[in-house]
């Protein structure tokens, strides 16, 4: 899931050619190290939980309601910031490649560090509510 959330920012980023595993990767080492994941999953599968298809139709929905919760802040910051910066170079003629893509990375950025904690809280419940 993280996987997803650094994917849709490094895209509303124009930033496709860059893998989101090598964002995603320390944050997956810290969630497993800090919260002791690995040892969560073999509980889950030690509880003799049927896969069936209405839990993996459950699963699946939380999951994408928790991409688009989460992913969705800098998603509509990053089109706001380009829309406004649209219509500054459709005003000014001024067609600058920089000019639109280091205030988005700033906008980004700032808004990754707003939403972080109400972020954490998120992703900690959702995956409390898998277990």
């Amino acid at each position: 899931m993280i996987d997803m959330v650094v994917a849709s920012v490094l895209l509303s980023m124009g930033m496709m050619m860059l893998p989101p595993v090598m964002i995603s990767m320390p944050f997956k080492v810290l969630f497993v190290c800090a919260r002791g994941r690995l040892g969560a999953i073999d509980r889950l599968a030690d509880t003799g939980i049927p896969m069936t298809i209405e839990l993996l139709n459950q699963v699946s929905r939380q999951t994408f309601e928790t991409v688009l919760l989460v992913g969705g802040p800098v998603l509509l910051v990053s089109l706001i910031v380009g829309v406004l910066i649209s219509i500054f170079q459709a005003i000014t003629q001024l067609q600058e490649v920089t000019l639109t893509f280091v205030p988005k990375i700033v906008a980004i950025f700032i808004t990754l560090l707003l939403t972080l904690p109400w972020t954490v809280k998120v992703l900690v419940g959702f995956t409390r509510g898998l277990l």
